[in-house]
């Protein structure tokens, strides 16, 4: 089973580190993404919104959970579009101790304007984004895996 090996990707903007585990050790190829805050409420949509699709993408199950709503963790276009509609709806807020502490990532406002807290180690998303661009003209996107899969 892969599992996103977050505390590795947020380190090296625009590439997703997986980690290949044994299926009895853990299966759940799951990704949580918690929303927490109201001060920059569309940024922390948009960068919510972001992750949610890059895991998608690489073939993990999404849940999200905003201050309104929980959204079960799925994959699929209809899942992305429920997730993608969810986060363009919320008004953001505060969510449980318990729903952030068993989030993988939790998006948040920071100093600066949105972070990411992946492990609870605090990334500047902008800074993620900017540092993540590539020079080839390619767009930005999983590149490399851990474990030696490429």
């Amino acid at each position: 089973m892969r599992k996103i090996h977050w505390k590795s990707s947020a380190r090296r903007p625009g590439q997703l580190f997986v980690t290949e585990l044994d299926t009895e050790l853990d299966g759940s190829g799951d990704v949580s993404i918690a929303l927490h805050g109201t001060a920059r409420v569309d940024g922390l949509a948009s960068a919510a919104a972001s992750l949610a699709t890059v895991a998608l993408d690489a073939g993990y199950r999404v849940e999200l959970v905003v201050p309104e709503t929980e959204v079960a963790s799925g994959s699929g276009q209809s899942h992305r579009s429920r997730l993608l509609s969810t986060l363009a709806r919320t008004d953001g807020g505060e969510i449980s101790g318990s729903a952030r502490d068993r989030a993988d990532v939790e998006v948040r406002p920071g100093s600066g304007g949105v972070a990411v807290v992946v492990h609870g180690e605090e990334f500047d998303f902008e800074t993620l984004c900017r540092s993540g661009a590539r020079d080839d003209g390619a767009p930005d996107g999983p590149r490399q895996r851990a474990g030696g899969a490429a």
